[in-house]
């Protein structure tokens, strides 16, 4: 008898125990307030960012408490970095380059002062450079000396800091060129190449665009440069590396060396609670078969690609949580993060 009461007792208190951690559990789980909608900002309604999130957003409603998944083309992060310190922003699609600046409240966002703006995923990368073809014959960074170019774009500063630091590392500047101009539109851009109006333009070095030019023009290429005149380059563009886009990549006929490269990333705002963060970061990676293909630079998104790199400003304590878990998290880029937020204090 005394044994069969005893057992009813150690029963009795593990029943008790498990009951007691559901409930801890539970309130818990009650006190993470997900926003009735997600407010997601993309630089433009017609482009692949905007095309992703259109992936993206069915998973996260399926796979998380989140209701609604709203994505709005707000353009940079002039626009959407002002309204995430207002909450009126959730997450937004950009290059990370130019989120760090936003971060720390510098170059074209100084007057906006650091914004408070964490990276939760890094994705797929572009390489940039100035666009042109063979038969143009301009062989290196100095030969565009005197050339006619688009160096600028509205609403964008990331064209304008990458010719100023390509042209720097030869020693020039866009003022050298015979003209430096802003691009109308990437479409008019391609066109203005093709028909001799320009004699480069600096963008991506994307499929769309090389394509067309490989069709009307023999070979679309970037202007070379050097390893030493791309770290020169890199030098003056926090956030970005060095990479090279292997012949066919882009639909490039040849490989093309030492590009200057950023990557484009999720960022969340920085008080958006930890949990949230963790599993939308989980639901993302861990169901990006059910969203890759919605467009071809969605491949190179998800767990078995580059999600945690040094391309951005300091990731979520969510989003760390959950690399941690993966094994993702090295001491290198908790290095880079605390560094950040030193040099933030600064």
């Amino acid at each position: 008898m005394k044994k069969k009461g005893l057992f009813i007792v150690i029963g009795i208190f593990f029943v008790a125990l498990i009951f007691g951690a559901f409930l801890v559990t539970g309130a818990r789980a009650e006190q993470v307030k997900w926003p009735e909608t997600l407010i997601v900002g993309t630089p433009s309604l017609t482009g692949a960012n905007y095309t992703v999130w259109m992936g993206v957003a069915p998973v996260i409603k399926k796979y998380t408490p989140a209701k609604d998944v709203s994505i709005q083309p707000y353009g940079g992060p002039g626009v959407w970095g002002p309204m995430m310190a207002k909450k009126e922003v959730d997450l937004a699609m950009h290059s990370g380059c130019s989120v760090l600046d936003l971060f720390f409240g510098r170059g074209p966002y100084k007057k906006l002062g650091p914004i408070p703006v964490r990276t939760m995923i890094g994705g797929n990368h572009y390489a940039w450079g100035f666009n042109t073809y063979v038969a143009r014959n301009i062989r290196s960074l100095s030969d565009l000396k005197g050339k006619v170019c688009y160096t600028r774009q509205m609403g964008n500063p990331m064209p304008g800091q990458v010719a100023e630091a390509l042209l720097g590392a030869v020693g020039l500047s866009t003022k050298d060129l015979k003209a430096a101009m802003v691009i109308p539109s990437f479409k008019e851009g391609v066109k203005d190449l093709i028909e001799g109006k320009i004699d480069a333009f600096i963008y991506p070095f994307i499929s769309v665009s090389v394509l067309q030019i490989n069709q009307a023009k023999g070979e679309a290429t970037l202007v070379p440069v050097t390893r030493k005149q791309a770290e020169a380059a890199i030098a003056k563009l926090p956030g970005w590396y060095i990479c090279d886009v292997a012949a066919g990549e882009a639909g490039n006929k040849s490989e093309v060396k030492n590009a200057v490269c950023a990557q484009t990333g999720i960022h969340c705002r920085a008080d958006l609670h930890p949990e949230i963060v963790y599993q939308l970061t989980k639901a993302i990676l861990e169901h990006h078969d059910e969203w890759v293909g919605c467009h071809p630079i969605a491949k190179e998104w998800g767990l078995d690609q580059k999600p945690v790199t040094s391309a951005a400003e300091p990731y979520h304590e969510g989003a760390v949580k959950y690399y941690k878990e993966k094994g993702l998290w090295t001491p290198e880029i908790q290095k880079y993060n605390d560094d950040l937020f030193k040099q933030l204090k600064k």
